[in-house]
């Protein structure tokens, strides 16, 4: 019996950080089509959660301005570089 599912998916044994490649092809009534290009992903997970941001405010004694200094411990990245951080006051 052919395979039918038109869908497949990787779940065990994937390495972070590497690349992988694959292509595609279809069967009908009339046979197998050619493949596709080859396509790649490269592998990742989803980077960490900051933990709780932490505040202190401060009276700065360069020039006398109340200031806060926000601090957080840097995420996992999980095997990707993390380009930016959002903090939203």
């Amino acid at each position: 019996m052919p395979y039918t599912q038109l869908s497949y998916m990787v779940t065990q044994n994937i390495i972070v950080d590497t690349t992988y490649c694959f292509r595609i092809r279809a069967q009908n009534i009339y046979g197998w089509g050619d493949f596709t290009y080859l396509s790649y992903i490269r592998s990742s997970t989803s980077p960490g959660q900051m933990d709780i941001v932490q505040t202190t405010a401060f009276i700065d004694p360069f020039d006398g301005v109340s200031k806060v200094r926000i601090n957080f411990a840097e995420p996992e990245s999980n095997g990707e570089f993390i380009t930016q951080y959002q903090l939203m006051i």
